[in-house]
Parts: C-alpha cells; sequence; structure tokens
C-alpha cells in the first residue's frame, strides 16, 4: 500500500483538541497548542509543499499566516524533527557491549 501524500509532507496542524507535527521524517501526536512566538492558536493548518498557510485566533476567524509566523512554524518543525530525532538515538556513553567471549 501506497502511503498517502498527506502522510509524508511538512505539516504543523491543530484543531483545537489535537494535532500533529510532521517533518524531516518524524510524525509526532500535539497534546496541546503548538506555539508561535506571542501568538495563541485555536487551530492552525501549516503544510508548506501544498501552499497551506492558515491560522484561527480565539473569537477570529481563519487567515492567512504571515511571512513571521511561517518561519515560527518552520523552526518550530525543525525543533521537533531534531528532538525526535535525538531521542531516538542510543545514549552511546552509557550503552556497555558484552563481553568477547573466545572459542575454546
Amino acid at each position: 500500500m501506497h502511503p498517502h501524500v498527506t502522510d509524508i509532507i511538512t505539516r504543523l496542524w491543530w484543531d483545537g483538541r489535537r494535532g500533529v507535527a510532521r517533518h524531516g521524517g518524524v510524525t509526532v501526536d500535539l497534546r496541546s497548542a503548538p506555539v508561535l512566538g506571542l501568538l495563541r492558536l485555536s487551530e492552525i493548518d501549516y503544510a508548506p509543499c501544498m501552499r497551506v498557510a492558515m491560522v484561527r485566533e480565539s473569537a477570529h476567524a481563519w487567515r492567512d499566516m504571515s511571512a513571521p509566523e511561517r518561519l515560527a512554524a518552520d523552526a518550530l518543525l525543525d525543533r521537533i524533527s531534531t528532538a525526535a530525532h535525538a531521542a531516538a538515538m542510543p545514549d552511546t556513553a552509557t550503552t556497555t557491549e558484552p563481553p568477547c567471549q573466545t572459542a575454546p
């Protein structure tokens, strides 16, 4: 089965209750609204490859994201992706190899 294009593209999405950050081969479920600078988001749909960049602030209508908001979203996605990749790497400082056993 082939993945849907929406399963592999960079995306930051929040619907007010749940969301997802997908970037750099990493998908992270969001438990709280993403924060872009001082902006308090009610909803966001940001998928730059699909030319989608919309936000909704509390008690306001959907609107296009500004250039600084898009840059903040890109930076957030980079931080999330980097942290997820780092968390998946084994800690080589604490990993020990089993002792070498010689054959009789």
